[in-house]
């Protein structure tokens, strides 16, 4: 089965983590640490939920499940009562907790659950109605999604991301995803974009793009924040939602004085999140 990280471990060891301690973590001992944690389970396909942070426990139970071919959800940490609601309507086989620096995988339901042979992920959305439902999403989608966004970015294993966004969230885990998917790295933080230390991580470890919701790029406007302070940036992404005409040209004018792109994006969960985007040379006639 081809997967979303199907052939990472030909990047060696090239970055693939920086973690939440500052530690570089390469993809061989990602892809190492990742096989070993699924071995006593390959006997059949499993449903797994991971209590997401944005931590390297969570990172290596994500990949340890995409690359055995396990469907699998993330959610919030701190949502307990989310937790027991999905557990309780779509009995999981396993639940990952990742509040130590290794994940800890604990059977559920040693039920075999009749899953389809293309699922991929699920991705938990409201809807209309206020109350948790699962989207599905096969290989072939999160695959095709992925390579899309990498396309239209020109992202190449030299970029590095930061996880401006809660991994548990769609387009958070797109960034991980695309990142991962193309040998590039990400840098894992729990930092508020607001926080100047998110910023003091951002400069060191050379980022070349943030991604926000417009609260993101709200909150920054209010700070009289500058991209232009972090020279390492190369793009920058804003979907969740719509931001002003005026925020997006405040933002694209700084990316531009220094030749660099902003993108406005629009996503759908049922349709994998990222679904179109404004080419950045129309930003200004937006």
């Amino acid at each position: 089965m081809t997967t979303l990280f199907s052939g990472i471990e030909q990047y060696e060891n090239t970055i693939a983590i920086i973690d939440e301690n500052q530690n570089p973590i390469s993809y061989q001992k990602l892809c190492n640490d990742a096989q070993a944690l699924t071995l006593e389970y390959q006997h059949s396909k499993q449903l797994v939920f991971i209590r997401a942070q944005n931590n390297y426990a969570t990172v290596l139970a994500y990949v340890a499940c995409v690359l055995a071919g396990f469907p699998v959800l993330l959610v919030a940490n701190e949502n307990q009562v989310q937790l027991d609601e999905l557990i309780s309507r779509y009995h999981p086989n396993i639940v990952v907790t990742t509040d130590t620096s290794k994940p800890i995988f604990k059977l559920l339901n040693q039920t075999d659950i009749k899953l389809h042979s293309e699922l991929s992920h699920l991705l938990s959305t409201s809807g209309s109605t206020g109350s948790p439902k699962l989207v599905k999403l096969s290989h072939g989608n999160i695959k095709a999604n992925c390579d899309g966004i990498i396309k239209y970015l020109d992202l190449t294993a030299e970029d590095r991301g930061i996880t401006s966004l809660p991994i548990h969230y769609s387009y958070g885990l797109s960034l991980l995803n695309i990142h991962l998917r193309i040998g590039a790295s990400i840098v894992l933080t729990e930092l508020s974009v607001v926080n100047e230390s998110f910023w003091e991580l951002y400069k060191k470890h050379k980022v070349t793009s943030f991604s926000g919701v417009p609260y993101s790029f709200q909150s920054l406007e209010s700070t009289r924040f500058d991209f232009n302070d972090y020279p390492s940036t190369r793009y920058v992404t804003q979907a969740g939602g719509k931001l002003s005409t005026t925020s997006i040209l405040h933002f694209a004018k700084q990316l531009k004085d220094n030749n660099n792109q902003f993108f406005v994006m629009y996503g759908q969960t049922e349709a994998s999140p990222r679904i179109s985007y404004l080419p950045p040379k129309y930003v200004f006639e937006y």
